[in-house]
């Protein structure tokens, strides 16, 4: 075909050149699109590509154009999906920043001692007299549940209430565990102590007149709710490639795996490399230095014991 159109062309007979283009042109070949007689040139549309040929040139000489153009955009598009891949890898990047930076984003209880019990219900606990000032005064509602141990130099616990989720026997029960195991009873190495619940409405800063309430004392009025002899027991949990530090009641309900401790003769820093060295053994993938600074953080002050080894070795 493209050597009769060059003899057409030679002839100038252009109305006759697109003729014979459209009559002789195989179907199975595509159509033809256009034909600029000006530049000498037909458009091709194969399978919805278009194909520019060059009528003055032989089928090897086109073939050889349309080759060096389809590997000029080969290179091309291999360009574009390596600057694809490296924009994706940007956007990944960012979108892991981004997870990051909200899983660093610290919700007001963490600076708290803090867990969620076995059905889900935030108990807060405050580490020390500043602690306690804050959290009954600015952090508790009128429907939470207020927890202080039974003994001198307990911490105030706070059970949040929830329109989803009523406060149970259970949830108040795992938060005087906890409340007890933070308290002073665990340096004087006691196994269980009471522990009384009140509601929010009972707790005032107000003193009888002539008295005066340091920095965390609470005046209690109304009727103390009492749960005896509640034992002193903590459970490290694995979680998140971390540890968390919870009530020994809530452990046994919520995880597979845990190592339980009750007040002993054993130093914090001991009991914390015993603790590391079994998840070790155990083969659990965790970040030692992270778990240290978080069971330093976490445990209670004084002597240790470990009471239990749940599914570890």
């Amino acid at each position: 075909i493209l050597t009769n159109s060059h003899k057409i062309i030679e002839e100038k007979k252009w109305d006759r050149l697109k003729d014979f283009l459209y009559s002789s042109w195989p179907k199975n070949l595509g159509s033809i699109e256009n034909i600029d007689l000006k530049n000498k040139k037909i458009i091709i549309n194969y399978q919805n590509i278009l194909i520019e040929l060059n009528l003055f040139l032989n089928s090897t000489k086109n073939l050889e154009i349309l080759y060096n153009i389809i590997k000029e955009n080969k290179n091309k598009i291999i360009k574009i999906e390596e600057k694809i891949k490296e924009v994706e890898k940007e956007v990944k990047k960012e979108e892991i920043k981004k997870e990051v930076k909200e899983k660093l984003k610290k919700s007001w209880y963490e600076s708290y001692l803090w867990f969620y019990t076995s059905n889900d219900v935030l108990v807060v606990s405050g580490r020390d007299a500043s602690q306690n000032e804050s959290l009954i005064k600015r952090k508790a509602s009128e429907n939470d549940i207020i927890l202080h141990a039974d003994i001198h130099g307990s911490p105030f616990t706070v059970i949040k209430a929830n329109e989803n989720k009523p406060i149970s026997e259970n949830d108040i029960f795992e938060a005087a565990q906890f409340t007890a195991s933070y308290s002073s009873a665990w340096k004087e190495g006691f196994g269980n102590i009471d522990v009384y619940w009140v509601n929010k409405n009972q707790v005032s800063k107000k003193s009888p007149s002539g008295t005066y309430l340091s920095k965390g004392s609470f005046m209690i009025y109304g009727n103390k709710n009492y749960i005896r002899n509640v034992p002193l027991c903590l459970a490290v949990v694995v979680e998140d490639n971390t540890v968390k530090v919870i009530p020994q009641v809530t452990a046994e309900k919520k995880y597979k795996e845990y190592i339980l401790l009750i007040p002993g003769n054993f130093s914090k820093e001991y009991i914390i490399e015993k603790i590391i060295n079994i998840l070790i053994r155990n083969k659990k993938r965790i970040n030692k230095k992270l778990i240290k600074e978080e069971l330093i953080k976490n445990l209670p002050k004084g002597g240790f014991s470990i009471f239990k080894l749940h599914n570890f070795s």
